[in-house]
């Protein structure tokens, strides 16, 4: 089942995500991500995150938000997950 996370950095936390960027990208490469990477904010900085992820469930998505580096060091201000399912546009997600 496809789920759209996201994350909403709090302010000033630039330094954080940078301190935990590799654990978080070590973390994810052990899921099934389709598509992803950072919301940039207006002067190009990283500000957020974007995933559209393969999971078992929403509880699945939930566990992976929980035990993200990026919210274990307190760098969301908001993370959610929802389920998701492309109706339009064409995404040539990688097999």
């Amino acid at each position: 089942m496809l789920f759209l996370i996201y994350s909403e950095d709090k302010d000033g936390a630039l330094s954080i995500r940078k301190a935990n960027r590799d654990a978080h990208l070590e973390y994810t490469n052990r899921f099934n991500i389709l598509a992803g990477g950072p919301i940039l904010n207006d002067s190009g900085d990283m500000a957020g995150s974007m995933l559209i992820m393969d999971l078992a469930s929403q509880s699945a998505a939930e566990e992976f938000l929980a035990n993200d580096p990026y919210t274990l060091a307190g760098l969301p201000k908001l993370s959610r997950a929802w389920p998701w399912k492309q109706t339009v546009g064409s995404v040539d997600f990688p097999g």
